[in-house]
């Protein structure tokens, strides 16, 4: 826990919801090819558009979220595509939720941004999308 610098924010880039399982499905086998691939969900904590909320994997548990920087910060991810339509009221009442959890059990605050702002330049993206201006 003391490793951990951050909070990076993701979108799952689909619409509608979806369950851990089946990211994690995904992204076992998506990243198969790319790095070996990866032991389940790439994130700690999952929110649901409806609001609910779920921790997909404990803090200390090492996860494959953003290249090159997985040991220093925590994943928490937003079902849906915000690269247009930003996320529901429920699902950000949950990502704030989420980090004051976070924040308690890391025992201080620590950065949130999103993925894109903590990619290295090699890793580029626009996760979690342009509509995600709440951040």
């Amino acid at each position: 826990l003391d490793d951990i610098t951050g909070i990076a924010l993701h979108h799952t880039g689909m619409v509608g919801d979806q369950s851990a399982e089946s990211i994690a499905i995904y992204h076992i086998t998506s990243n198969a090819l790319v790095i070996g691939g990866a032991p389940g969900i790439a994130y700690h904590w999952l929110i649901h558009p409806d609001g609910s909320a779920e921790e997909t994997q404990p803090l200390t548990t090492m996860s494959y979220h953003v290249s090159g920087r997985n040991r220093e910060l925590v994943g928490v991810c937003i079902v849906g595509d915000f690269t247009i339509r930003p996320p529901t009221q429920e699902a950000i009442a949950s990502v704030r939720g989420a980090i004051r959890w976070i924040g308690l059990k890391l025992g201080r605050q620590v950065p949130v941004k999103g993925h894109k702002d903590w990619a290295l330049p090699e890793h580029y993206t626009l996760c979690p999308g342009i509509a995600a201006r709440w951040i």
